[in-house]
C-alpha cells in the first residue's frame, strides 16, 4: 500500500500524482463510460489534465486522492474534495472509478466512506456536497445509499447528445455521516 493515507478492505487512497496522467487517468477522463454521467464531459489533452491537475488537485483549496487496489497496488480511479471553504468549513466532493473492473462493486461507496471520513475528521468540515447529472442514475443512487440527501435540482444545467438535464444536488452533514458510520473508525493506517 505505497503511500497510503486512508485505508478500507477493498482500495485505499493516497495522494494523486502528476505521473498518474500517464497512469490511466488521461484515459479515463476521456472514456465516455466512464465520465458520461459527469458536468463538463467534453474531449481533454493531456496538458489540459496537467493544468487541471497543477490548478486543482492540490491543497489549500482541494485534496485529490488516487484510488488503489488495497491487494494489487493497482490504481484504479480519482476523487477529490474540491472549492474547500475553510471558513464555512464545507467543499464539494468528485470520484472517478475509471478501471471498469472496479465499477459496480462497492469501490465506490468505501470511496465515499474514506474520503468523507477524512474530509470530516481530519479537516473539520461540517458539510460535503455534490451535484450529480440527472441522467447518472447509478450516481444518484449510490450517493443516496451512502446517506446523502437531495437539497434540490438545478433545471437544465447540462446539454448532452441534443438534450439538457437537471443537476441533483446533494449533501451530507458531519452529525449524518457520523450517525451512520460512527466518528471513531480508524481509516488511516492497518
Amino acid at each position: 500500500m505505497n503511500r497510503a493515507k486512508m485505508i478500507g478492505n477493498k482500495v485505499y487512497l493516497r495522494p494523486i500524482e502528476l505521473s498518474d496522467v500517464d497512469n490511466g487517468w488521461h484515459e479515463w477522463i476521456n472514456d465516455e463510460l466512464a465520465t458520461g454521467g459527469l458536468v463538463g464531459n467534453y474531449p481533454v489533452t493531456k496538458g489540459e489534465l496537467i493544468q487541471y491537475y497543477e490548478k486543482n488537485a492540490l491543497p489549500p483549496n482541494s485534496v485529490m486522492f488516487a484510488i488503489c487496489d488495497v491487494q494489487s497496488d493497482e490504481y484504479v480511479g480519482n476523487c477529490r474534495l474540491g472549492n474547500i471553504n475553510w471558513i464555512d468549513r464545507n467543499c464539494t466532493y468528485g470520484r472517478l472509478i475509471g478501471n471498469p473492473n472496479y465499477r459496480n462493486k462497492g469501490v465506490g461507496t468505501e470511496v465515499l466512506e474514506l474520503m468523507f471520513r477524512y474530509g470530516f475528521h481530519s479537516l473539520g468540515l461540517e458539510r460535503i456536497y455534490s451535484g450529480a447529472v440527472s441522467c447518472n442514475i447509478a450516481s444518484i443512487k449510490n450517493n443516496e445509499k451512502f446517506g446523502m440527501k437531495v437539497e434540490g435540482t438545478q433545471k437544465k444545467t447540462t446539454f448532452r447528445n441534443g438534450t439538457y438535464y437537471d443537476t441533483v444536488m446533494l449533501a451530507m452533514l458531519r452529525e449524518e455521516f457520523d450517525a451512520l458510520y460512527g466518528p471513531s473508525k480508524n481509516v488511516f493506517e492497518k
